[in-house]
């Protein structure tokens, strides 16, 4: 099987990134963030147990209007820009999305990771941040189908678009500094139709 994907780099404009990483550091105090520790319900599980270990918020519960959030303004491009409409799959060519959600995901801490799963969306939205140079290792995407795997590598401001049911996995990060501004972050939009 071929995945269907689109992969777009600098998705965002230095500008729009900067915004994005003032609301990051406003995020950044450790009380805004849930972990599968203090938020079990959260996340995808195989019996019972926690498949991420990662800290996470969703952006939308977060602030009681989208427009008190940098984020959530700036990754309404997504849909201006639609990159979805003009591809030759017809998962993205057909798509007409008419819901999302924000999730911004943290892995700044050694083997934080995402056990292979997958989303109850239509498509899965990823945008990957962290400050350069770049000081950890590891943190790609991994889909994966019975026997076909396709790795992406993580690079800062890269968008990736996917079907959410396609299985995928964040491999284990490997970081040797302290601060959480030195992490990986993902920006996950979720997709639905209705």
């Amino acid at each position: 099987m071929k995945f269907p994907y689109i992969c777009i780099d600098n998705f965002y404009t230095k500008e729009e990134c900067k915004i994005i990483w003032q609301e990051i550091e406003f995020l950044s105090h450790p009380h805004k963030w849930n972990t599968p520790e203090t938020n079990p319900n959260e996340g995808a599980t195989d019996d019972g147990q926690q498949l991420k270990n990662n800290k996470f918020i969703w952006i939308d519960n977060f602030y009681s209007a989208r427009e008190y959030s940098n984020i959530l303004c700036v990754n309404r491009k997504l849909f201006d820009a639609s990159p979805w409409l003009t591809h030759e799959h017809w998962m993205f060519r057909n798509f007409d999305c008419r819901r999302d959600t924000t999730l911004l995901s943290c892995y700044d801490f050694d083997d934080s990771e995402y056990k292979l799963h997958n989303d109850m969306a239509y498509l899965t939205c990823l945008t990957w941040f962290y400050q350069e140079p770049k000081k950890y290792e590891g943190g790609d995407l991994i889909l994966k189908d019975e026997d076909d795997i396709l790795n992406i590598e993580s690079l800062n401001n890269r968008l990736l678009i996917f079907p959410s049911r396609i299985w995928h996995q964040v491999t284990p990060i490997k970081f040797n500094g302290t601060k959480m501004t030195d992490g990986r972050y993902c920006m996950t939009q979720f997709l639905h139709h209705g």
